[in-house]
Formats: C-alpha cells, sequence, structure tokens
C-alpha cells in the first residue's frame, strides 16, 4: 500500500471584521491602532438657546458659566474664531464644569459645542424620529442651530489576524497624551 497525502481546501468562516472579497489564507498578524467612541447629548434646553431670527438679532447662550456667549457674535472664549460656531473643552469638577486648554491632557475628554448652520431643513429635523426632540432649534432664514455636551474616550486597539480571521480584539484606555493629539481636529 502506498502512502498518499489527501489535500483539502482550507476554506475559513466569513468574520463580519474583514472584508469576504479578499483570500485571507495565510495571513496573519499583529495589528495596532487608535479607536475613538464619542457621545453626546443636546443641550439646548440647559443652555437657554430658543428660536431666533438669524438676521443680525442677537442668538445668546448660556450653557455654564465656561460655555456661553452669543452666536451671532465671534466668541470671546472659546477655541473657535468664527461667528455662528463655538466650542470649548472643559473638565467636570464636581459636577461644574471647569474651562481647560486644547492642549490639555484628559482621557476621556469632554466639550461642549454650540453652532447655528445654514441650509438645513428644520422640518425635517422636527419630523425625524432618529432625532430626539430638543437637539435642533430653527433660527430663521432656513438655518438651524444646535448645542451638546460630549464626552469622547480614546482606546488603544491590538487585534491579531490568524488565518484570515479575527482571534484576539483587546482595547484598553489610551493614553492622555494619545487622547489630546486625537482632540486637536476637533
Amino acid at each position: 500500500m502506498l502512502a498518499r497525502e489527501d489535500s483539502y481546501p482550507r476554506t475559513h468562516p466569513k468574520s463580519a471584521f474583514t472584508n469576504d472579497g479578499i483570500d485571507r489564507d495565510g495571513l496573519d498578524y499583529v495589528a495596532n491602532t487608535t479607536s475613538s467612541v464619542t457621545k453626546c447629548l443636546p443641550i439646548i434646553v440647559d443652555c437657554e438657546l430658543y428660536t431666533n431670527p438669524f438676521d443680525g438679532s442677537p442668538i445668546p447662550y448660556h450653557c455654564s458659566d465656561v460655555f456661553n456667549g452669543d452666536l451671532y457674535e465671534i466668541p470671546p472664549n472659546g477655541i473657535e474664531r468664527l461667528r455662528g460656531w463655538n466650542t470649548v473643552f472643559f473638565n467636570p469638577d464636581n459636577g461644574s464644569p471647569q474651562d481647560i486648554s486644547i492642549a490639555s491632557q484628559l482621557n476621556p475628554f469632554n466639550y461642549y459645542a454650540a453652532a447655528v448652520m445654514d441650509s438645513v431643513n428644520i422640518q425635517g429635523f422636527a419630523n425625524d424620529s432618529q432625532v430626539s426632540e430638543g437637539t435642533a432649534f430653527g433660527v430663521g432664514d432656513g438655518c438651524v442651530g444646535l448645542a451638546i455636551s460630549c464626552t469622547s474616550t480614546v482606546y488603544d486597539v491590538t487585534y491579531s489576524l490568524v488565518d484570515g480571521d479575527i482571534r484576539v480584539l483587546n482595547t484598553t484606555l489610551a493614553a492622555p497624551s494619545t487622547a489630546s493629539v486625537i482632540k486637536a481636529p476637533i
């Protein structure tokens, strides 16, 4: 009797994490990346933002002592220098937000944003079941306003791919210095 090598085609289950159109046989590696998870809540009521005609009249807001002003003006505080937009980073110290620099190294980090935007259909917003009530308000002349409070957390992600399938997926809180790099473009 002669020895014979039986050869069977190797097939692997398809993974939702990888592109099914790529032959993954023999691809084994470990990869590292960075991920950011952001959660935002509408704060229009907290900021006392109300419907206003966008005709040069003030659009005042007061979200906290560190985030307030007039969206019709260039903001004196915050990191933006655009009329109709303002952002500020803060540290929720004992429930009272404390203003912090964009260069601060925190993870997670928190920020407020308020804006007036052109060319948005406010009626479409009002009737969209995916948009929470109180997320946006009509400013007039085809513009809407919004105010949000967000928390972003940055993670270091490591995963391994063995024979085309993800075998290990680990996430850990990233160093604050990494989070500060992710925060900069916001």
